[in-house]
């Protein structure tokens, strides 16, 4: 469904009539990234993974990460940094998460004596520091791995913006009116009607997150019994 589409829906079931395509948008925004976070939480982090790449910098050990607004993607979350310290370097060298107050060497000392075979990394505020900092610049070497917010929909968006990147979302867009419905009752104070869609969105909601964990395949190992007591 194109967002025109959602936002008519969401019109055609509530008799919003009165509601400008803005203010139906604004509630629409406040679904998507409910079933954002709740497909994150619930079915996989990953699912909204990225890979950001940026040129390791000679002398610095600060980086600082994308900030979020409506139109930008954030990092919510840092799994992976990986980085070469030369361009000499075959491959890269993943840094491990850590916190300096796990060490009694002061911050300026790790920054420069750190073992550059087993780096660590930190986040502080909205950046990330490496320990130790690289002597070279190395361009696009310097690699995050994420999991990211999606951006807001707009009133123009199609298909294919809606969740993009995961066409296996495609059956759900029309939640998006769905659960935007309590908003529009809440808006004229309808509050019977507010609690009733509630309910049948979380309700809804809860079958796209049974669906989606069931479509993900884990393996499980099982431990067999100990036989020998029949073996002659």
């Amino acid at each position: 469904m194109t967002l025109a589409e959602i936002i008519s829906l969401l019109r055609s079931q509530t008799y919003a009539s009165w509601a400008t395509d803005a203010k139906l948008l604004s509630y629409v925004n406040i679904v998507y990234h409910d079933l954002e976070n709740s497909i994150i939480r619930y079915v996989k982090e990953d699912f909204f993974w990225n890979k950001f790449t940026t040129d390791v910098v000679a002398n610095q050990n600060e980086y600082v990460l994308k900030n979020p607004t409506s139109t930008v993607i954030w990092m919510k979350k840092i799994k992976r940094v990986e980085m070469k310290y030369a361009d000499t370097d075959t491959f890269r060298t993943v840094v491990q998460a850590d916190t300096l107050a796990n060490y009694s060497s002061s911050e300026d000392w790790l920054e420069t004596y750190q073992d550059k075979a087993n780096p660590i990394y930190t986040v502080s505020d909205n950046s990330i520091f490496i320990f130790p900092k690289p002597a070279n610049d190395v361009d696009d070497w310097l690699v995050i791995s994420t999991v990211n917010s999606l951006i807001d929909l707009d009133t123009w968006d199609i298909e294919t913006d809606i969740f993009p990147w995961y066409w296996q979302l495609r059956d759900f867009h029309p939640l998006l009116a769905i659960g935007s419905k309590q908003y529009v009752y809440q808006a004229r104070g309808q509050i019977n009607e507010k609690n009733d869609a509630k309910n049948e969105y979380e309700m809804e909601k809860q079958k796209m997150i049974s669906y989606l964990q069931w479509r993900i395949d884990t393996i499980i190992e099982w431990k067999l019994p100990d036989l020998s007591y029949f073996t002659s």
